[in-house]
Protein backbone atom coordinates (compact mmCIF):
# COMPACT_ATOMS: atom_id res chain seq x y z
CA UNK A 1 0.00 0.00 0.00
CA UNK A 2 2.94 2.11 0.83
CA UNK A 3 4.79 1.61 -2.43
CA UNK A 4 1.47 2.07 -4.32
CA UNK A 5 1.00 5.36 -2.65
CA UNK A 6 4.65 6.53 -3.20
CA UNK A 7 3.99 5.26 -7.07
CA UNK A 8 1.29 8.07 -7.53
CA UNK A 9 -1.04 4.96 -7.23
CA UNK A 10 0.31 2.57 -10.01
CA UNK A 11 -0.66 -0.98 -10.04
CA UNK A 12 2.00 -2.78 -7.75
CA UNK A 13 3.29 -5.95 -9.05
CA UNK A 14 3.29 -9.03 -8.34
CA UNK A 15 1.95 -10.97 -5.40
CA UNK A 16 0.15 -14.39 -4.11
CA UNK A 17 -2.95 -15.18 -2.67
CA UNK A 18 -1.76 -14.20 0.92
CA UNK A 19 -0.77 -11.00 0.08
CA UNK A 20 -4.17 -10.25 -2.08
CA UNK A 21 -5.79 -11.36 1.25
CA UNK A 22 -3.92 -9.09 3.52
CA UNK A 23 -4.20 -5.80 1.77
CA UNK A 24 -7.50 -6.15 0.95
CA UNK A 25 -8.06 -7.26 4.65
CA UNK A 26 -6.22 -3.92 5.66
CA UNK A 27 -8.43 -1.63 3.20
CA UNK A 28 -11.73 -3.33 4.13
CA UNK A 29 -11.33 -2.59 7.55
CA UNK A 30 -10.19 0.76 7.07
CA UNK A 31 -13.23 1.67 5.71
CA UNK A 32 -14.92 0.36 8.34
CA UNK A 33 -16.23 -3.05 7.16
CA UNK A 34 -15.38 -6.09 9.75
CA UNK A 35 -13.20 -8.24 7.57
CA UNK A 36 -10.56 -11.67 8.07
CA UNK A 37 -8.47 -13.67 6.33
CA UNK A 38 -9.50 -17.21 5.37
CA UNK A 39 -7.09 -20.30 4.35
CA UNK A 40 -8.24 -23.32 2.85
CA UNK A 41 -6.23 -26.00 2.46
CA UNK A 42 -6.48 -28.45 -0.88
CA UNK A 43 -8.53 -25.97 -2.83
CA UNK A 44 -10.02 -26.64 -6.19
CA UNK A 45 -9.40 -24.21 -9.08
CA UNK A 46 -12.35 -24.70 -11.75
CA UNK A 47 -11.68 -23.53 -15.00
CA UNK A 48 -14.95 -24.50 -17.10
CA UNK A 49 -16.85 -24.40 -14.22
CA UNK A 50 -18.39 -28.25 -14.58
CA UNK A 51 -17.67 -27.93 -10.27
CA UNK A 52 -15.10 -30.99 -10.98
CA UNK A 53 -11.16 -31.51 -11.31
CA UNK A 54 -10.21 -33.03 -14.53
CA UNK A 55 -7.31 -34.73 -15.03
CA UNK A 56 -6.33 -36.88 -18.07
CA UNK A 57 -3.92 -39.89 -18.79
CA UNK A 58 -3.14 -42.12 -21.74
CA UNK A 59 -2.48 -45.60 -21.32
CA UNK A 60 1.07 -45.26 -20.77
CA UNK A 61 0.32 -43.35 -17.61
CA UNK A 62 1.44 -39.81 -19.02
CA UNK A 63 -0.62 -36.89 -17.92
CA UNK A 64 -1.47 -34.97 -21.45
CA UNK A 65 -2.97 -32.13 -20.63
CA UNK A 66 -6.47 -30.84 -21.81
CA UNK A 67 -7.83 -29.43 -18.96
CA UNK A 68 -6.56 -26.23 -16.79
CA UNK A 69 -7.97 -27.41 -13.19
CA UNK A 70 -5.64 -27.61 -10.39
CA UNK A 71 -5.66 -28.60 -6.83
CA UNK A 72 -3.94 -25.59 -5.16
CA UNK A 73 -2.11 -27.07 -1.62
CA UNK A 74 -4.11 -24.34 0.02
CA UNK A 75 -5.60 -20.83 -1.22
CA UNK A 76 -6.36 -17.71 0.85
CA UNK A 77 -9.28 -15.10 0.42
CA UNK A 78 -11.42 -13.02 2.54
CA UNK A 79 -14.94 -12.97 4.33
CA UNK A 80 -16.32 -9.43 5.01
CA UNK A 81 -19.20 -9.24 7.21
CA UNK A 82 -22.32 -7.13 5.15
CA UNK A 83 -26.19 -7.62 4.58
CA UNK A 84 -27.21 -8.61 0.74
CA UNK A 85 -30.50 -7.03 0.59
CA UNK A 86 -29.56 -8.04 -2.80
CA UNK A 87 -30.78 -11.56 -1.75
CA UNK A 88 -33.45 -12.89 -0.52
CA UNK A 89 -33.47 -12.73 3.63
CA UNK A 90 -31.25 -14.69 5.77
CA UNK A 91 -27.93 -14.72 3.65
CA UNK A 92 -27.06 -11.39 5.64
CA UNK A 93 -23.22 -12.29 7.60
CA UNK A 94 -19.92 -13.53 6.19
CA UNK A 95 -20.03 -13.06 2.31
CA UNK A 96 -16.16 -14.28 0.61
CA UNK A 97 -14.30 -11.53 -1.23
CA UNK A 98 -11.51 -13.18 -3.19
CA UNK A 99 -8.91 -10.72 -4.51
CA UNK A 100 -6.60 -12.84 -6.00
CA UNK A 101 -7.20 -12.64 -9.84
CA UNK A 102 -7.89 -16.50 -11.16
CA UNK A 103 -11.17 -16.46 -13.70
CA UNK A 104 -13.13 -13.59 -15.35
CA UNK A 105 -16.48 -12.77 -13.53
CA UNK A 106 -18.33 -10.42 -16.10
CA UNK A 107 -15.45 -9.81 -18.05
CA UNK A 108 -13.06 -9.04 -15.09
CA UNK A 109 -11.39 -10.67 -12.92
CA UNK A 110 -13.08 -10.82 -9.65
CA UNK A 111 -14.72 -13.02 -7.28
CA UNK A 112 -17.52 -12.44 -4.69
CA UNK A 113 -19.09 -10.92 -2.32
CA UNK A 114 -20.78 -14.59 -1.75
CA UNK A 115 -22.74 -15.41 0.59
CA UNK A 116 -20.94 -18.27 3.15
CA UNK A 117 -24.33 -19.58 4.05
CA UNK A 118 -25.29 -19.81 0.30
CA UNK A 119 -21.95 -21.64 -0.56
CA UNK A 120 -22.91 -24.30 2.25
CA UNK A 121 -26.39 -24.93 1.52
CA UNK A 122 -25.81 -25.31 -2.15
CA UNK A 123 -27.59 -22.22 -3.67
CA UNK A 124 -25.24 -21.72 -6.34
CA UNK A 125 -28.28 -19.03 -8.19
CA UNK A 126 -27.11 -16.43 -5.33
CA UNK A 127 -24.67 -13.83 -6.67
CA UNK A 128 -21.67 -13.67 -6.62
CA UNK A 129 -19.68 -16.45 -8.17
CA UNK A 130 -21.05 -19.23 -6.21
CA UNK A 131 -19.65 -21.60 -8.00
CA UNK A 132 -16.62 -21.33 -8.12
CA UNK A 133 -16.06 -20.82 -4.34
CA UNK A 134 -17.87 -23.64 -3.73
CA UNK A 135 -15.65 -25.65 -6.31
CA UNK A 136 -12.94 -24.73 -4.21
CA UNK A 137 -14.53 -26.49 -1.23
CA UNK A 138 -16.38 -29.26 -2.57
CA UNK A 139 -15.37 -30.31 -6.57
CA UNK A 140 -14.94 -33.65 -7.49
CA UNK A 141 -11.71 -34.70 -8.70
CA UNK A 142 -11.94 -37.16 -11.57
CA UNK A 143 -9.19 -39.07 -13.50
CA UNK A 144 -9.96 -39.88 -16.82
CA UNK A 145 -8.26 -42.32 -19.28
CA UNK A 146 -7.71 -41.60 -22.85
CA UNK A 147 -7.22 -44.04 -25.49
CA UNK A 148 -5.52 -43.67 -28.52
CA UNK A 149 -8.77 -42.64 -30.48
CA UNK A 150 -9.74 -40.22 -28.52
CA UNK A 151 -12.36 -41.66 -26.48
CA UNK A 152 -12.22 -41.68 -23.04
CA UNK A 153 -12.85 -43.55 -19.35
CA UNK A 154 -13.46 -42.32 -15.93
CA UNK A 155 -11.13 -44.08 -13.72
CA UNK A 156 -11.78 -42.83 -10.48
CA UNK A 157 -13.85 -40.12 -8.84
CA UNK A 158 -12.59 -38.94 -5.38
CA UNK A 159 -15.59 -36.55 -3.57
CA UNK A 160 -13.09 -35.96 -0.54
CA UNK A 161 -10.10 -34.25 -1.83
CA UNK A 162 -10.62 -30.64 -1.68
CA UNK A 163 -11.91 -27.95 0.97
CA UNK A 164 -10.28 -28.80 4.31
CA UNK A 165 -9.12 -27.36 7.49
CA UNK A 166 -10.49 -23.96 6.38
CA UNK A 167 -9.24 -21.32 8.65
CA UNK A 168 -9.00 -18.13 10.17
CA UNK A 169 -7.48 -16.58 13.30
CA UNK A 170 -9.33 -16.13 16.48
CA UNK A 171 -10.27 -13.00 17.47
CA UNK A 172 -8.18 -11.70 20.04
CA UNK A 173 -5.55 -15.15 19.91
CA UNK A 174 -3.14 -15.87 17.65
CA UNK A 175 -4.77 -19.00 17.43
CA UNK A 176 -6.07 -20.90 14.65
CA UNK A 177 -9.49 -21.11 14.67
CA UNK A 178 -11.52 -24.19 12.36
CA UNK A 179 -14.60 -22.41 10.01
CA UNK A 180 -15.04 -25.67 7.94
CA UNK A 181 -18.25 -26.35 9.19
CA UNK A 182 -19.41 -22.59 7.79
CA UNK A 183 -18.49 -24.05 4.63
CA UNK A 184 -19.93 -27.10 3.98
CA UNK A 185 -21.25 -30.34 5.93
CA UNK A 186 -19.20 -33.19 6.59
CA UNK A 187 -17.67 -35.54 4.47
CA UNK A 188 -20.07 -38.52 3.83
CA UNK A 189 -22.76 -36.98 5.36
CA UNK A 190 -26.29 -36.95 4.68
CA UNK A 191 -26.57 -33.22 4.23
CA UNK A 192 -23.59 -33.31 1.89
CA UNK A 193 -25.21 -35.59 -0.44
CA UNK A 194 -28.11 -33.87 -0.49
CA UNK A 195 -26.26 -30.22 -0.80
CA UNK A 196 -24.32 -32.06 -4.11
CA UNK A 197 -27.76 -33.23 -5.04
CA UNK A 198 -29.51 -29.45 -4.84
CA UNK A 199 -25.96 -28.36 -6.76
CA UNK A 200 -26.65 -30.17 -9.57
CA UNK A 201 -23.37 -32.16 -9.40
CA UNK A 202 -24.21 -34.68 -12.25
CA UNK A 203 -21.35 -36.72 -13.27
CA UNK A 204 -22.94 -38.39 -16.49
CA UNK A 205 -20.49 -41.13 -17.06
CA UNK A 206 -20.38 -43.70 -14.35
CA UNK A 207 -17.02 -44.52 -12.89
CA UNK A 208 -16.62 -48.49 -14.00
CA UNK A 209 -16.87 -51.09 -11.43
CA UNK A 210 -13.07 -51.64 -9.87
CA UNK A 211 -11.94 -55.09 -8.94
CA UNK A 212 -8.25 -54.05 -8.79
CA UNK A 213 -7.48 -51.26 -6.03
CA UNK A 214 -4.47 -49.51 -6.29
CA UNK A 215 -2.11 -47.28 -3.37
CA UNK A 216 1.03 -45.90 -2.56
CA UNK A 217 3.35 -46.64 0.30
CA UNK A 218 5.63 -43.94 1.22
CA UNK A 219 7.67 -43.96 4.46
CA UNK A 220 6.43 -41.57 7.11
CA UNK A 221 7.15 -38.75 8.08
CA UNK A 222 9.07 -37.25 4.96
CA UNK A 223 11.77 -35.06 5.90
CA UNK A 224 13.95 -32.30 3.12
CA UNK A 225 17.48 -34.21 2.53
CA UNK A 226 15.74 -38.04 3.58
CA UNK A 227 15.31 -40.97 1.35
CA UNK A 228 12.30 -41.16 0.29
CA UNK A 229 10.95 -45.04 -0.49
CA UNK A 230 7.41 -45.72 -2.71
CA UNK A 231 5.74 -49.21 -3.27
CA UNK A 232 2.74 -49.67 -5.18
CA UNK A 233 0.34 -52.50 -3.71
CA UNK A 234 -2.22 -53.08 -6.06
CA UNK A 235 -5.02 -55.37 -5.14
CA UNK A 236 -6.90 -57.97 -6.58
CA UNK A 237 -10.78 -58.12 -5.01
CA UNK A 238 -11.96 -60.34 -7.50
CA UNK A 239 -12.39 -64.48 -7.30
CA UNK A 240 -10.15 -64.50 -10.60
CA UNK A 241 -6.92 -64.27 -11.28
CA UNK A 242 -5.66 -60.59 -12.82
CA UNK A 243 -2.61 -60.07 -15.27
CA UNK A 244 -1.91 -56.62 -15.41
CA UNK A 245 0.76 -54.15 -16.66
CA UNK A 246 1.84 -51.35 -13.50
CA UNK A 247 3.09 -47.87 -14.61
CA UNK A 248 4.45 -45.77 -12.23
CA UNK A 249 5.90 -42.23 -13.07
CA UNK A 250 7.10 -39.74 -10.49
CA UNK A 251 7.06 -35.59 -11.14
CA UNK A 252 7.23 -32.21 -9.08
CA UNK A 253 4.31 -30.97 -8.18
CA UNK A 254 4.13 -27.37 -7.51
CA UNK A 255 1.93 -25.96 -4.74
CA UNK A 256 -0.60 -24.57 -7.08
CA UNK A 257 -1.15 -27.83 -8.56
CA UNK A 258 0.55 -27.64 -11.77
CA UNK A 259 3.39 -30.66 -12.92
CA UNK A 260 6.41 -30.22 -14.03
CA UNK A 261 7.57 -31.76 -17.80
CA UNK A 262 10.80 -33.69 -16.04
CA UNK A 263 9.82 -36.95 -15.00
CA UNK A 264 12.18 -38.12 -11.66
CA UNK A 265 11.27 -41.47 -11.71
CA UNK A 266 9.73 -44.11 -14.36
CA UNK A 267 8.42 -47.77 -13.64
CA UNK A 268 6.99 -50.62 -15.74
CA UNK A 269 6.11 -54.20 -14.64
CA UNK A 270 3.68 -56.47 -15.75
CA UNK A 271 2.62 -58.59 -13.09
CA UNK A 272 0.11 -61.25 -12.14
CA UNK A 273 -2.22 -61.28 -9.13
CA UNK A 274 -4.34 -64.45 -7.53
CA UNK A 275 -7.56 -63.67 -6.81
CA UNK A 276 -8.21 -62.04 -3.24
CA UNK A 277 -4.33 -60.95 -2.95
CA UNK A 278 -2.20 -57.92 -2.90
CA UNK A 279 1.25 -57.53 -4.72
CA UNK A 280 3.81 -55.10 -3.59
CA UNK A 281 6.07 -53.70 -6.00
CA UNK A 282 9.27 -50.78 -4.95
CA UNK A 283 8.94 -48.47 -7.43
CA UNK A 284 11.31 -45.69 -6.25
CA UNK A 285 13.69 -44.84 -3.49
CA UNK A 286 15.67 -42.09 -3.94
Amino acid sequence: LRQWQKSNFQPVRYGQCWVFAAVTCTVLRSLGIPTRVVTNFDSAHDTDGNLTIDNYFNVEGDDIGGSSDSVWNFHVWNECWMARNDLVPGYDGWQVVDATPQEESDETYCCGPASVKAIKDGDLDYKYDAPFVFAEVNAHCVNWLVFADGTKMKMDVDVSNVGHCVSTKKCGKDEREDITHLYKYPDGSTEEAEIFKKARIVIAEPAPEKTLKVSLKVNKPIYLGQTVSVSVVISNKSADQKVCTVNFWAKKRMYHGFLEKETIKTFKQEITIPPWEDAELSCLRG
